[in-house]
């Protein structure tokens, strides 16, 4: 169903960290352009506030944690020509919402 990339900079919206029957987050791009920071989405904790929400973090606390960076089979790709970064799926007003986690934990609500 899935497969594990080379390298967590490879993520793309879409892509998703996981750690194996324990937790998941949904990348929705890259804070900076150097990669250290990613955009993702998470859900966690009580029935309560199961609600998503946007959040950044470092990309290497999060592998850190045990996250392995997975791509789905058959995940569609707009093409990119050589020299130009993926199109932003996230908006300037999106990303000022996004909460800051400088030390992410697994399943943080």
């Amino acid at each position: 169903m899935c497969r594990r990339l080379g390298s967590a900079r490879e993520l793309r919206a879409g892509d998703v960290l996981n750690i194996p029957k324990r937790h998941v987050l949904l990348c929705a791009g890259w804070v900076d352009p150097q990669r250290a920071w990613i955009y993702f989405y998470e859900t966690g904790g009580a029935p309560d506030y199961w609600k998503p929400g946007l959040k950044q973090a470092p990309i290497d606390s999060l592998l850190a944690l045990g996250y392995q960076p997975l791509r789905y089979n058959g995940m569609a790709q707009e093409p990119v020509p050589d020299g130009k970064q993926p199109r932003e799926v996230l908006t300037r007003a999106v990303k000022s919402t996004a909460a800051v986690i400088t030390s992410p934990t697994i399943g943080e609500p």
